[in-house]
């Protein structure tokens, strides 16, 4: 039987896919082509917006035009939070080989070949205990729990010996990984036991890539950063130069509104802290606008702080109430058209910023890993430094899926 898989959302999503994938495979199924019909519509959902739930939905009803009769699968957050009505929801009362199934909480991502992916997620984590006002997350995958240190090591091993150059480490709440086990760890006890103890690197140095793979880190939350995680982080070979830090409002009182658990002056601190020990390193963070109370003050002083902090570039999405979360109780009190406006604003500032620091990187050494597969609009190699910047390159096909250290020029860049 032939297979379709379509995936919406995170990294963690992307994991649970390829999860997914795995097991059709192992069970002598296989992917479906451009021109085949497939028999198994698989759609691994999200929702974290309404935005996303409108996707979804209209997925669900693209594949039914698509594949009348096929069997479509609808799995991951929005299937789990509207398991008792997604039918309803999509308008296929009756179809019967249209199926909603909760993702299991004990499911983890397992490594198998093939390789299809020269970045693969290693989910090590899932769910979360945080319940930020916003965030709908914590009810569709429940709480937070993590791989077994034992599973976690050897995954890494066989994705190291099948030849692959990276692996991003990912979960819904990477920085509580390890809090639930027995005996208890955390992010940075697992990473001593992945990577070698970090020491000083002088400035340029290039990394042995013949003997090495590299670890990417995902979100990672501002509280969770510690000074022994920064300093290792910033000055361990096989940890990428970039880190995704998620800020969501520049303004003190909206964060206490959204149950964050820092402040602006801990956030800049931090930023600062890492840029100062590892200034080539890409810092990413997560921006919400337009959450219920936000006047147009705490936007300002949101765009202000954005400007002076040293981002280099940011996801932007405008609010969007979802049921079951603390602020759903709360009045909308921004239009949909200023959410949009606050929004183009901050995407213009990130928009510089990146700019900003390809520029600043130009002309020096960077690690990047080759995609296994060619882009599709120029055939050139295309790839991704270690520090975030997408490349394109010349080069033959034995250089996809490896890691490459090139002198970055300004016209390899792919903006």
């Amino acid at each position: 039987m032939k297979y379709l898989i379509e995936t919406f959302g995170c990294r963690t999503n992307q994991a649970d896919s390829d999860a997914i994938a795995s097991k059709l495979l192992s069970k002598g199924h296989s992917p479906a082509c451009k021109e085949e019909t497939a028999d198994i519509c698989v759609i691994n959902t999200c929702t974290v917006t309404a935005k996303a739930d409108t996707q979804c939905r209209n997925m669900i009803r693209k594949l039914r035009r698509d594949y009348p009769k096929a069997k479509i699968v609808v799995t991951g957050c929005f299937a789990a939070v509207a398991e008792n009505q997604s039918k309803k929801i999509a308008g296929m009362e009756n179809d019967e080989n249209l199926v909603f199934e909760r993702r299991p909480e004990t499911n983890f991502s397992f490594f198998t070949a093939p390789v299809t992916r020269a970045r693969p997620n290693l989910k090590i984590q899932d769910g979360c205990d945080r319940f930020c006002a916003y965030c709908i997350v914590p009810y569709a995958r429940g709480r937070s729990r993590s791989m077994p240190v034992k599973d976690v090591l050897e995954q890494l091993d066989l994705m190291h010996k099948a030849g692959i150059a990276e692996i991003v480490l990912t979960g819904i709440h990477l920085g509580g990984y390890g809090l639930d086990l027995k005996p208890e760890t955390t992010l940075l006890g697992l990473l001593k036991k992945i990577t070698p103890s970090p020491s000083p690197l002088p400035r340029g140095e290039k990394v042995d890539t013949d003997h090495c793979f590299r670890i990417r880190l995902s979100s990672i939350d501002p509280d969770e950063w510690s000074d022994e995680l920064i300093d290792f982080a910033a000055r361990n070979k096989m940890i990428a130069r970039h880190f995704h830090i998620p800020l969501q409002s520049g303004d003190d009182e909206i964060l206490q509104k959204m149950g964050r658990r820092y402040t602006t002056e801990r956030y800049f601190r931090l930023l600062s802290d890492i840029k100062s020990k590892a200034p080539d390193c890409a810092i990413g963070a997560d921006v919400i606008v337009g959450f219920p109370g936000e006047t147009r003050e705490h936007f300002e002083r949101t765009r202000q702080f954005i400007e002076k902090t040293p981002i280099d570039y940011l996801h932007v999405f405008p609010y969007s109430r979802r049921s079951q979360t603390a602020s759903a109780k709360l009045e909308d009190t921004v239009s949909k058209a200023e959410k949009h406006r606050r929004a183009s604003v901050l995407r213009a500032i990130s928009a510089k910023k990146r700019a900003e620091f390809y520029k600043k990187m130009a002309g020096k050494k960077i690690d990047v890993v080759i995609e296994v597969n060619r882009d599709k609009k120029t055939g050139r190699l295309k790839g991704i430094s270690g520090n975030y910047i997408p490349v394109l390159l010349d080069g033959d096909d034995g250089l996809l899926g490896r890691m490459v250290n090139v002198t970055l020029a300004e016209e390899n860049i792919c903006i």
